[in-house]
């Protein structure tokens, strides 16, 4: 299992009460152990941040049986470069981080369109 963002970390960057990040933190938890739980536990933090959907990035080549071209899901904030969670297919790991930041940081490595 890789390292899920702490309580704190997540109450400060998505600015949400101390309930809601320990409800994030418990449902990205479940995610990260079996890869078929993670588009549920997005859709949970979805819920609790009461964002716009789970959104996908895509890249030019499939690199995943399930994800296809999916490189990456998020919860849209409706913002490109305000905090959300979102879950890199290649790395297979959740990250605390904007989807506008994460892009720039992984257009060559997954050949993002």
């Amino acid at each position: 299992m890789h390292r899920i963002p702490s309580v704190t970390r997540i109450k400060e960057e998505l600015r949400v009460t101390s309930n809601e990040a320990k409800l994030i933190r418990a449902a990205l938890t479940v995610g990260d152990t079996q890869r078929d739980r993670v588009d549920l536990a997005l859709k949970i933090v979805d819920l609790i941040l009461d964002t716009h959907g789970v959104e996908a990035i895509r890249g030019e080549e499939s690199n995943d049986p399930y994800y296809g071209d999916v490189v990456a899901t998020y919860c849209n904030t409706g913002d490109t470069y305000a905090a959300t969670i979102l879950y890199d297919v290649g790395r297979g790991r959740f990250e605390l981080t904007s989807w506008g930041d994460w892009v720039e940081k992984n257009t060559k490595r997954y050949k993002i369109r």
